[in-house]
């Protein structure tokens, strides 16, 4: 999901409710410590779908094990770092379709 602003816990009970609407099992999402993935707000969204999703912490510093990261890498050594918008392209359609071009 792209979104423009802040990371918050708004925008990211935006982003669950978005990931769980059409899933018919329960899920565990494995995040990063990021504090918006412990906030209270976010806790209650979690409990309020009654099991349906678990959040697992990764443990503080280790992206080894976090996937996200070699995500991040690619993009920075492949992605629209290394090759500059083209005139009038939007940075957010770049963005989204080297992630695709990964999925």
């Amino acid at each position: 999901m792209a979104y423009s602003g802040r990371f918050n816990a708004d925008k990211f009970i935006e982003c669950l409710r978005y990931f769980m609407k059409y899933r018919r099992r329960s899920v565990v999402l494995i995040m990063d410590g990021h504090p918006v993935h412990k906030a209270k707000k976010v806790k209650r969204h979690v409990a309020s779908l009654g099991g349906r999703l678990t959040i697992e912490l990764l443990p503080p510093y280790t992206p080894e094990h976090s996937p996200d990261e070699y995500v991040f890498h690619y993009m920075k050594q492949q992605g629209v770092t290394k090759n500059p918008l083209k005139k009038d392209e939007s940075l957010k359609e770049r963005v989204l379709t080297d992630l695709r071009s990964i999925k």
